[in-house]
């Protein structure tokens, strides 16, 4: 009786419950086609009117879910969307399934633009679609890709999103050139892809994922469905007729294509001209780092100009890349490029020191030219898991080159050649292994090994054939063994927030190096310097440290702070110097998000870097035929680099405006200095211990916006510079500020259908003074105007590129123009270079003490007729 007592007062005090009541269904057309994204909205009645109680959104199949609990008897139901007439219904409140069939609806709208989808935007992920920015006129990926608002290409060819350049260039997904994607900047056709990814914060290892957030900037092209699954290729021959005093006949041919499927991607290029594409710039790009060469060639360089435009050439290259996906976590990656070329070319010289209140002026005329040799292989694998992480690469080079100089200095005529060759292998490992789904060990182990050799030979014209040839040959050799071990904890140590993790590494290499000189006649080096030295630099460095990260609402830190232990011992005939060092060499970024679209980022950092191996050679060493180096180094010294920035970024994707603003300040203190002598007709360097500091401070920023209208886009750059330091000209040291500033303007746009229009104004102007004197500052400026037009009517279209500068007085108007007649199953091209046959441009450019003049003479007119099909 009690129990039952018991039972009933609980029973009494029990509240009423509501159940759960679930409702599904579909929304979908008459035909049976779903809608996407309908609003469901859930009403109960009340005593003020319907009150919300649910509310969800049809998935792609048109399908819907949601729950209530209510005690309500009965609620309505409202079904709507832009593309559908609205649905009111009244239903039972019990769980039941509720498939409804709406009426589709056309909205009229009057006089209402509709914005096209130009880029769209997820997470961390941009896609550009390429049917608004791509022209018919254009031919290559690079041309497209410059036109899209955020993305530019810098002068080595790689590409940069807002200021930053890309870790990766992918292709479906898939890293297929690893490093050499100037090839498909210059040979895939544009009308092949479809879209572009950007992808920020890119992190392709996924034990990584969410556990280490990148900096990194990856590029993913999207292919059309007739370009994937099936062997596409692409043939351009042609020949025609260039001016010149020889070798007039002027032939090109390229043969390109690739198979893209889910399970392997290959693509192959074969390519023979000399009609002007010089393709060092886009096969010989390096997949490893090389030791730096000590002899040299003495010919000028223009940023400015197209190498084709002032140097012939001769040319063949085949490349060879494949990616095969063994699993969906496994992959290799394999790659053959060889090329060879010869080029050609005119140009002079003028340098103007000023020493003293004094100027003094070498001035060298060149005939040059260059063969060009280079193999390179490279093997990958990878396993790429959620917890284990595998890569081994190997990467191999040769490369011989062989440039040449017949130059007249003042009223002596020298021969100056020399033969480079270099051998490379580099072997990276990497291993990632997280034992749970937190903790885990990064090991990171490379070796490599170079082999490198360089003789140059020069020879002086005779006045009296009865005299010997006065002659001499430098000789380098190096040998360069690397090796580095690098072990990292993972996700070790968290407070909060924040994520640290100890890390330590090993470094050890051996750089043998040997000079010698033979002279007969040409050179007479001072008795204090010796004709032959053989050193070795040994190197061994240790150390420790704390990578961290915090991320937090709207801001984020994230660095790492190592303490590096290093030990090198030179030895050499004449000197055995050895060094002892401990730094602390911190590495910092602070980012925070200021407003809507807009970033700051702060970033400090200090690097300590030793003597060059070279340095502390004894011998003296002829560079080339301008310059010559004289070493009195007997200690090992440093130089310590302290960088420090701060970068504004603005990325709007849907009103298609990206910007940054950039302050970087450099801060160097050296305890080398070199010392350059001006004498009758060449130069030579003294390297000496002297202790001098460096100060740079450079302000750019960059817009780029894009309007629907017309297809138009605008691009403005800006920059400026100051830099001081020190130089040291014939025993005086000179304080001396370059001040540089430059102006870019790029816009594009399309007035009419089948016309496209774009332009490029660039003024740069440079300035160098001695505050403390009360010499003349040195000044240029320099105006560049470049433009491009691209019409299109029917089956033919015409692009003309003209180039306009000047400089110093100086006038060059150059233009190039190819005309197109494209038929179902062929495209012709003709190729006119140099229309109006410019003769010459002149670059001038101011630097510590000194002015430089070069005059390029530019490559006569050529036509080229050429036949473009698919295979």
């Amino acid at each position: 009786m009690k129990f039952i007592t018991i039972i009933l007062f609980y029973l009494c005090l029990c509240t009423i419950c509501d159940a759960q009541v679930k409702f599904i269904g579909s929304v979908k057309l008459h035909n049976g086609s779903p809608v996407e994204s309908a609003i469901i909205i859930a009403k109960i009645p009340s005593e003020k009117g319907e009150r919300i109680v649910a509310n969800t959104r049809t998935d792609e199949q048109g399908h819907y879910a949601f729950t209530l609990s209510n005690s309500s008897p009965q609620i309505v139901l409202y079904i709507s969307n832009f593309n559908i007439k609205p649905i009111r219904k009244e239903i039972a409140n019990i769980s039941q399934t509720l498939d409804f069939v709406a009426e589709s609806q056309s909205i009229e709208l009057e006089e209402v633009y509709v914005k096209p989808t130009i880029i769209n935007a997820k997470g961390d992920t941009l896609t550009y679609h390429l049917s608004h920015f791509r022209d018919k006129n254009d031919r290559k990926l690079r041309e497209t890709l410059e036109r899209l608002p955020g993305i530019t290409i810098n002068d080595a060819g790689r590409v940069l999103y807002n200021g930053r350049e890309i870790t990766e260039f992918q292709i479906e997904g898939g890293n297929l050139f690893e490093g050499k994607y100037s090839i498909a900047l210059e040979r895939i056709d544009p009308k092949d892809i479809i879209a572009v990814d950007i992808m920020q914060h890119h992190q392709p290892i996924r034990a990584l994922q969410g556990s280490r957030i990148t900096d990194d900037v990856a590029l993913n092209v999207k292919l059309s469905p007739n370009s994937k699954n099936t062997l596409t290729g692409k043939m351009e021959v042609g020949g025609g007729y260039r001016e010149g005093n020889k070798d007039n006949l002027a032939y090109t041919a390229r043969l390109y294509g690739g198979l893209f499927n889910a399970k392997h991607q290959i693509f192959v290029t074969a390519s023979a001209n000399n009609s002007g594409e010089q393709l060092r710039d886009i096969y010989a790009v390096p997949l490893t780092s090389l030791s730096s060469n000590l002899l040299s060639s003495p010919t000028p360089q223009s940023g400015m100009l197209n190498k084709n435009d002032y140097m012939t050439n001769k040319s063949e290259a085949l490349s060879i890349n494949g990616l095969y996906n063994k699993t969906p976590d496994s992959k290799w990656n394999y790659a053959i490029i060889a090329m060879n070329e010869n080029t050609e070319g005119c140009a002079s010289m003028e340098y103007t020191y000023h020493i003293n209140q004094q100027e003094k002026t070498h001035k060298r005329s060149f005939e040059f030219g260059n063969n060009y040799r280079n193999i390179d292989f490279l093997l990958k694998y990878e396993q790429n898991k959620s917890r284990y992480f595998f890569m081994n690469k190997l990467v191999g080079t040769c490369n011989r080159e062989l440039p040449f100089v017949q130059q007249l200095i003042q009223t002596t005529q020298l021969d100056e050649s020399l033969n480079q060759r270099e051998f490379a292998l580099d072997n990276k490992l990497r291993l990632i292994y997280k034992w749970n789904e937190v903790n885990g060990l990064d090991t990171q182990f490379n070796l490599q090994f170079t082999n490198s050799r360089e003789l140059l030979f020069l020879a002086q014209e005779a006045r009296i054939n009865s005299l010997p040839q006065p002659t001499a040959r430098q000789e380098v050799k190096q040998k360069f063994y690397y090796a580095e071990l690098r072990q990292e904890m993972l996700s070790t140590i968290r407070l909060g927030n924040c994520t640290f993790d100890p890390y330590w590494f090993g470094i050890a290499d051996k750089n043998m190096l040997s000079t010698a000189l033979y002279s007969s006649g040409l050179f007479s080096p001072e008795s204090s310097f010796a004709l032959s030295d053989d050193m070795h630099y040994n190197r061994a460095k240790a150390g420790f440290g704390l990578s961290f990260q915090s991320v937090m609402a709207h801001f984020r830190i994230y660095g790492y702070i190592p303490l590096v232990y290093s030990h090198i011992s030179v030895y050499s005939p004449y000197i055995t110097p050895k060094k002892h060092s401990l730094h602390i060499l911190p590495n910092l970024t602070i980012e925070r998000s200021l407003l809507s679209h807009i970033s700051l980022q702060l970033q400090w950092s200090r690097e300590v870097h030793d003597n060059k191996p070279e340095d502390f050679l004894q011998a003296f060493i002829i560079r080339n035929s301008y310059e010559q180096t004289r070493a009195n180094i007997n200690d090992i010294t440093s130089t310590n680099y302290h960088y420090l920035s701060a970068k504004i970024n603005y990325a709007n994707a849907f009103k298609l405006l990206f910007g940054n603003l950039r302050i970087n300040y450099n801060y160097l203190n050296s305890d080398m200095m070199t010392n350059k002598v001006v004498k009758d007709n060449h130069i030579a360097l003294y390297l000496i211990p002297l202790n001098f500091n460096t100060h740079s401070l450079s302000l750019s920023g960059e817009l780029s916006k894009a309007f629907y209208w017309k297809k138009t886009n605008v691009g403005l750059k800006v920059s400026h510079t100051r830099f001081s330091s020190s130089q040291m000209l014939n025993d005086i040291s000179y304080p001396f500020q370059i001040n540089e500033s430059s102006f870019s303007l790029k816009g594009g746009i399309t007035p009419v259908k089948g016309l496209l229009t774009e332009i490029q104004m660039f003024i740069n102007r440079s300035c160098m003074s001695e505050p403390t004197s009360k010499n003349t500052d040195i000044v240029t400026t320099r105006a560049m105007l470049i433009g491009k037009i691209m019409a299109t009517f029917r089956k033919w279209s015409i692009s003309c590129n003209t180039l306009y500068s000047q400089q110093d007085h100086t006038h060059t108007f150059l233009a190039n123009a190819k005309l197109y007649y494209k038929t179902k199953l062929v495209e012709w091209s003709l190729n006119l270079r140099n229309l109006f046959n410019a003769q010459q441009l002149n670059i001038v450019s101011v630097n510590a003490q000194e002015q430089q003049r070069n005059t390029f003479f530019l490559v006569p007119r050529s036509m080229i007729l050429s036949l473009k099909f698919n295979l």
